[in-house]
C-alpha cells in the first residue's frame, strides 16, 4: 500500500478525517432580528464526538446561533454542515427542516408528556419513525438503562423528581441514534445541587455514547466541566475558541477574563522593554504612588499602551510588608471586609484605585483595618488592552 498504510487509504478514511476535524460546520453565519444581528459572522466547527459548548450573557447570540443549527430559523448569510451534509444555506436558499437533519434536542423547560409514561415518552420518536414495535421496546429499554431509569418503565413521567425527568429527555433525545445532540441551557430549572451531578451525568453519557454535541449555557462552571472546546460569545459574535482552561488562564480580552471566572483588573501603562519578553513591566498607581508590577503581553503589545493588569483573586497572596520582592511586587492596601465562602475566604483590600478581591483557602493573620501587601505573581498576571 505504500506511502498510503501510514496515512488515508480510503474514501472512508478521508470522511473519517473530516469528521473529525469538523463534523459540524458552521460558516458565516448571520442572523439578523430586523436591524438587530443576533448572529453576526459566526464560524466553527464540533469534531466527531467532541462536546463544545457556547458560551455567553443574556442576548449574545447563543442560542439563536443553536435554533439555526437545529433548523429552527432560517440564515440570513452563511450556511451550515453537519456531517457532511448541506443543511442550511443562506445563498442556495436551503433550509432543511429540523426533523430530518437527525439531531436529538434538549430544551430548558422538560417538555415531556404528561399523559404519557417514561417508556411513552422515550418511546415517542422511534413510533414517529415507523420503527418496529419489538425493536422500540428493546431501544427504549437499553436507553432508560443506560441512563439509570430501568425500574420505572411504567411510571407516569409527572411522579418524577426534576432530575427524573430530565435523563427521560436525554432518553428521548438519543433513543433514535442521532448524529448530534443539542442543549439549549437544560439544567437552569434545576436545583443547585442536582446541577451539579447532572453536568457529570450529561458529559458521562455523551463520552459513552460518542456523540457530537453543542451545548448552550451562561454558566461558566457548566462550560468548565461540560466541554472540550468553549466557545465564548458576546453581541453575536465569538470573542474567543478554546479549552476552558486555556480561556480561564489566557484571556484574549477584559470581556472574556471577567465572563469566565471572578478577576480583578488593574489599570496600568505598560513600561518600555525589549524584544518580546515573557512579561513585561506595567507602571501602577496605587496609594497616590508608582508601582511597578510584571505581566504576560498580548502580541503586539508597545511600551506607553495603556491596559488592564488581569489576575485572578486565588492568584493574589496576602503577606506582610516585607514578604515584596524585585520577583514578587507587591499593591499595598487595607482590609476592607472579609466573607467566609466555606472553601475559602474572601478577602477585599482597599489599595486606593485599586480594590482587590484576593481569595485564601486558610485564614490570613489580617483583620478588617489591616494593612497588607497583596503579591502579584508575573506568570499568573495578563495584560489586557484598554
Amino acid at each position: 500500500m505504500g506511502s498510503m498504510a501510514q496515512g488515508l487509504s480510503s474514501g472512508e478514511d478521508v470522511k473519517g478525517e473530516r469528521d473529525r476535524q469538523g463534523y459540524l460546520v458552521v460558516d458565516h453565519l448571520t442572523k439578523l432580528y430586523g436591524k438587530n444581528r443576533a448572529a453576526d459572522d459566526v464560524t466553527f466547527t464540533v469534531g466527531k464526538g467532541e462536546m463544545v459548548t457556547l458560551l455567553g450573557p443574556s442576548g449574545c447570540g447563543k442560542s439563536t446561533t443553536l435554533r439555526c443549527v437545529a433548523g429552527l430559523e432560517t440564515l440570513d448569510a452563511g450556511q451550515i454542515t453537519i456531517g457532511g451534509d448541506l443543511v442550511s444555506s443562506a445563498s442556495s436558499h436551503i433550509s432543511i427542516p429540523p426533523e430530518r437533519r437527525d439531531i436529538g434536542m434538549v430544551f430548558q423547560s422538560y417538555a415531556v408528556w404528561p399523559h404519557m409514561t417514561v417508556w411513552g415518552n422515550v418511546a415517542y420518536p422511534l413510533q414517529v419513525h415507523k420503527v418496529a414495535k419489538d425493536e422500540v421496546d428493546v431501544r427504549v429499554r437499553q436507553m432508560l438503562s443506560l441512563v439509570g431509569l430501568s425500574e420505572m418503565v411504567d411510571r407516569n413521567v409527572t411522579k418524577l423528581s426534576g432530575g427524573q425527568q430530565q435523563r427521560v429527555v436525554l432518553a428521548r433525545a438519543m433513543v433514535h441514534n442521532p448524529r448530534m445532540l443539542l442543549f439549549d441551557e437544560p439544567l437552569s430549572n434545576l436545583d443547585a445541587r442536582l446541577r451539579v451531578s447532572m453536568r457529570f451525568e450529561i458529559r458521562q453519557l455523551q463520552q459513552r455514547v460518542g456523540v457530537s454535541a453543542l451545548y448552550v449555557t451562561h454558566d461558566q462552571t457548566e462550560a468548565m466541566v461540560l466541554s472540550d472546546r468553549v466557545i465564548v460569545m458576546n453581541q453575536g459574535r465569538i470573542e474567543q475558541v478554546g479549552p476552558p482552561l486555556e480561556i480561564y488562564q489566557k484571556p484574549v480580552n477584559s470581556f472574556v477574563a471577567s465572563f469566565f471566572g471572578e478577576v480583578n483588573f488593574i489599570e496600568g501603562v505598560i513600561g518600555a522593554f525589549e524584544g518580546t519578553p515573557v512579561s513585561v513591566p506595567v507602571e501602577v498607581k496605587c496609594q497616590g504612588r508608582m508601582h511597578r508590577l510584571f505581566a504576560t503581553p498580548q502580541p503586539g503589545m508597545k511600551a506607553g499602551e495603556k491596559v488592564y493588569v488581569s489576575v485572578r483573586p486565588q492568584d493574589i497572596e496576602l503577606a506582610s510588608e516585607s514578604a515584596a520582592t524585585a520577583e514578587t511586587p507587591a499593591l499595598k492596601g487595607t482590609v476592607s471586609r472579609i466573607v467566609h465562602m466555606g472553601s475559602h475566604l474572601e478577602y477585599f483590600v482597599d489599595a486606593g484605585a485599586v480594590q482587590l478581591t484576593c481569595h485564601c483557602v486558610r485564614e490570613v493573620e489580617a483583620k478588617v483595618g489591616t494593612t497588607v501587601n497583596a503579591l502579584l505573581k508575573a506568570d499568573r498576571c495578563i495584560c489586557l488592552s484598554r
